[in-house]
């Protein structure tokens, strides 16, 4: 649910539907759903580097200097969580281990 608004959002939306406010990060839980990937061993590195600069550029904290305090929470929650996960999908080892 957006705490801007208070609409309803799909549990992998990163931003509110209604009001296009970035989304608190409580509802993920997994590294997969939240780059959009599909959740398999063998992943490919080209889309999983598009992702994450994608990602990165939207959730970057310097693009939230002036927004609310929720919403600067929200994008930092949401840029270390990407970073997490890029460090884990992008290391086959890490990866396998996260799958299991």
């Amino acid at each position: 649910m957006c705490r801007s608004c208070g609409a309803g959002a799909p549990v992998d939306a990163h931003f509110c539907p209604q009001c296009s406010k970035i989304l608190s990060l409580g509802r993920h839980g997994d590294y997969f759903a939240f780059m959009g990937l599909p959740r398999k061993l063998k992943i490919d590195s080209r889309l999983l580097e598009e992702r994450f600069r994608g990602l990165s550029r939207q959730f970057h904290p310097d693009y939230f200097y002036n927004a609310d305090p929720g919403e600067r929470r929200a994008s930092l929650e949401r840029s270390s969580y990407l970073n997490d996960a890029y460090r884990t999908l992008r290391n086959p080892i890490s990866r396998i281990e996260y799958l299991l």
